[in-house]
């Protein structure tokens, strides 16, 4: 199937093509608009993981003593009484918290108005954002399965290549689905799309 029989694809034209960016100012203003939408995306979605741990934490009567957000990381919360009624739900809370606000920001602010296919820019921020939310889910998995009060943080150090690489794998598949949905632009690699309509 070709491009021009992709049906997804001619309903939705791109002011852009790949080819642009070997433009200068064009590949700077998507690198910019990477890195920028990366460190935001990463703050962002890391003090709203930890803020929804300590909003569910209060909610099932664990203590909060302490929230400390991150700029860019090294956030965390502090507990003084753990009841044991309600397992772990906190633990599942953060990632959740933080992979829903980034979906429904991207959901707002880059698919809404199909913002991919303007600019460049607006690709690259969307790809950012999108790589974000998978790792924000297995994060939710693993501080969830921990027992409640467990230092989860263990898992990571007993088998690094496990977890790295599922967190890794996780990002890698948000880039592609975003990739997917906004192929238009990536039209000029090859001339030719195997893909079916969306």
């Amino acid at each position: 199937m070709t491009v021009d029989d992709d049906p997804f694809l001619r309903r939705n034209p791109s002011r852009w093509t790949v080819a642009d960016l070997r433009r200068p100012a064009t590949l700077l203003g998507f690198a910019a608009a990477f890195l920028g939408t990366a460190v935001v995306a990463q703050v962002v979605g890391c003090n709203v993981h930890e803020v929804g741990h300590a909003a569910v934490g209060s909610l099932v009567g664990w203590e909060v003593e302490q929230v400390r957000l991150c700029l860019p990381a090294g956030g965390g919360v502090e507990y003084g009484a753990i009841p044991r009624w309600a397992g772990n739900l906190q633990g599942y809370a953060g990632g959740l918290t933080a992979a829903f606000v980034l979906g429904a920001f991207y959901s707002r602010a880059i698919r809404r108005y199909d913002r991919p296919l303007r600019s460049p820019g607006w690709w690259a921020a969307g790809l950012a954002i999108a790589l974000f939310i998978g790792p924000q889910l297995v994060l939710a998995v693993v501080e969830g399965a921990a027992g409640p009060g467990e230092d989860y943080t263990r898992r990571f150090a007993d088998e690094p290549g496990v977890y790295v690489t599922t967190i890794i794998a996780s990002a890698l598949a948000g880039g592609a689905a975003h990739a997917w949905r906004w192929r238009w632009p990536l039209r000029s690699l090859g001339g030719r799309c195997r893909h079916s309509a969306i």
